[in-house]
């Protein structure tokens, strides 16, 4: 079985993705049950007064765990989710690695041509690598920020605006500039990563 590997830049972080092939020995499904109660509070004295109905919900989030035959030797791989395989499947998935930390982020079964995108993956691709560190942003900020600043001095040389005014306008353009800069930062990194998980689909193994 052939190993791909491909390289990304995210953000900050050098990504390395790389895919692995086995076939399915084993499978198991786990459900975890979570009960969550709410109510049932309220307040008696002297035989009268009043309780809240108590109200029960739950739901079962399932985890899939198989045992695979990897490069002749028996390895598990777990993912979230109830995925769709069975003993004798080939199936192959991706790893995405900055060296340090390793998150499975896509899923296929090659025998069915089935395949999954790990869910919350653009969260969990922030969570896991240090990706936002923010440092290229900061010069373009810092030079739109002088910009607006030379624009203030010509607005007070031209109208006389009072000079006790510019400290507040420079700090609400300052935090505008910045809230602006991270959005549009993280808004591109989001769209990085969805391209390196369209390009992983292109070359993860078919049938």
């Amino acid at each position: 079985m052939m190993e791909t590997t491909r390289k990304y830049t995210i953000g900050d972080a050098e990504l390395v993705a790389e895919i692995l092939e086995g076939e399915v020995l084993q499978l198991d499904e786990v459900g975890t049950t979570h009960v969550h109660g709410q109510g049932g509070g309220g307040s008696v004295s002297n035989g009268s007064g009043h309780m809240s109905d108590v109200r029960i919900s739950s739901h079962t989030s399932w985890e899939t765990k198989v045992w695979v035959n990897h490069n002749g030797k028996e390895v598990q791989w777990g993912f979230p989710g109830s995925l769709a395989f069975r003993p004798g499947h080939k199936i192959a998935i991706c790893e995405v690695s900055d060296g340090k930390e390793r998150l499975t982020c896509f899923v296929k079964n090659t025998t069915t041509d089935a395949e999954w995108v790990m869910p919350g993956v653009h969260g969990d691709i922030f969570k896991t690598f240090d990706i936002n560190k923010g440092s290229r942003g900061w010069f373009f900020l810092i030079l739109a920020v002088l910009s607006f600043l030379a624009f203030l001095l010509n607005l007070i040389t031209a109208f006389q605006v009072p000079a006790f005014v510019i400290p507040f306008i420079g700090l609400i353009v300052c935090t505008l500039f910045s809230y602006l800069s991270l959005f549009e930062r993280r808004r591109k990194i989001v769209e990085e990563i969805t391209n390196m998980i369209n390009d992983i689909k292109k070359i993860m193994p078919s049938t």
